[in-house]
């Protein structure tokens, strides 16, 4: 399915009736720390990813969250060091640094394996989308909340949506 849009920049489907989901593949997602900030400062990732936060900076660093989706805090770490973090729960994480007030990052952890950031033109891909109805979610930043969007029928893997 291919979405284009123009009011946000994060869009997940969410399936109204029981689907047999596609397998989650074991990838790590990457948030590093560059220039005295996170890169990228948005990321979207699925309920049990796993994100490598690697310090590419050359400077220490002390990455930790509060959020109610997950808590951690990875502690002090030097240039070319690197730290894991699981997110078991779904819901926004917010990540800060306790050395640099000014950094700050946002992670996306969502419920469904059909999810996609879109590019700077408003243009994403989400693949191998089961035949059947979606909710379809759409992560709007100036309003900093997920709102459903639409219901989608959708009978192909590879449907055209504009928002």
């Amino acid at each position: 399915m291919e979405a284009k849009q123009g009011q946000g920049d994060m869009v997940a489907l969410h399936a109204l009736q029981p689907t047999v989901e596609s397998p989650i593949l074991e990838k790590v997602y990457q948030l590093s720390q560059k220039g005295k900030t996170f890169v990228p400062s948005n990321l979207m990732v699925h309920r049990r990813a796993t994100v490598d936060l690697s310090n590419d900076d050359v400077v220490y660093h002390n990455v930790f969250s509060l959020s109610k989706a997950k808590k951690f805090d990875l502690g002090l770490y030097p240039h070319g060091d690197h730290r894991e973090v699981m997110f078991d729960k779904a819901g926004l994480v917010r990540v800060f640094c306790a050395i640099h007030p000014d950094m700050f990052a946002q992670v996306f952890v969502v419920d469904t394996p059909w999810f996609v950031q879109v590019d700077a033109g408003g243009s994403g891909l989400i693949r191998d989308v089961p035949k059947g109805r979606y909710d379809l979610r759409l992560w709007h930043s100036k309003e900093e909340k997920w709102n459903s969007y639409r219901i989608l029928e959708i009978g192909s893997q590879n449907i055209q949506v504009n928002l």
